[in-house]
């Protein structure tokens, strides 16, 4: 097997054959990723094929000793992705509203409550979550991003990234309450 460094190396040169395995690597993960943004597979798989290929002109930009290749990537996927929402006009611009403070969050309860729920549960949750706050929310807590990254990468102000952040862990935390709920009274879990 070829080592990662000797696959880009070859990448960079333009072999096709590396570029294959380059993309057998990280496609998966990397169509995960833009999946969450879309909620189509269809969408996603093509985005992460125009991805990869922006990934393939841009190779030579990639410098390891500034960081590694799998968040270089996923970088170029997430903003592939968002570019896609611009031009598709589903990403929502930022309101007038947002700029409003929602108050503390208790993150706490929100951890404690999502441990009794499914992973598909869970993502349905991530799902009901309004365009706006699901991308806030999965570029902070499923991607890593900083608020810093988050407004560049939206054309929003930090706050703004904070706010939908609040309010996407709001509206989980209500979310996920109700299903508890109606997982007590239907028997399937415990007070």
């Amino acid at each position: 097997m070829n080592s990662l460094e000797d696959i880009v190396a070859r990448c960079r040169k333009g072999e096709r054959n590396a570029q294959k395995e380059l993309y057998a690597l990280f496609a998966g993960k990397m169509k995960a990723i833009c999946y969450r943004y879309l909620n189509s597979y269809e969408e996603a798989k093509d985005i992460t094929q125009d991805g990869f290929l922006k990934v393939f002109d841009n190779l030579h930009r990639f410098d390891a000793q500034k960081g590694n290749l799998h968040n270089w990537i996923k970088t170029i996927m997430i903003n592939t992705t968002l570019n896609y929402l611009k031009k598709k006009k589903r990403l929502p611009i930022d309101t007038l509203e947002e700029h409003h403070d929602v108050g503390a969050l208790d993150a706490e309860a929100m951890n404690d409550s999502s441990r009794d729920f499914t992973a598909e549960e869970l993502e349905e949750a991530i799902q009901s979550l309004s365009l706006s706050y699901r991308i806030v929310f999965q570029m902070y807590v499923l991607d890593d991003l900083s608020h810093k990254e988050i407004a560049e990468a939206l054309q929003i102000s930090e706050e703004s990234s904070r706010t939908r952040l609040k309010r996407s862990r709001i509206r989980l935390k209500e979310y996920l309450h109700k299903l508890r709920l109606s997982k007590i009274k239907s028997g399937k879990m415990v007070e």
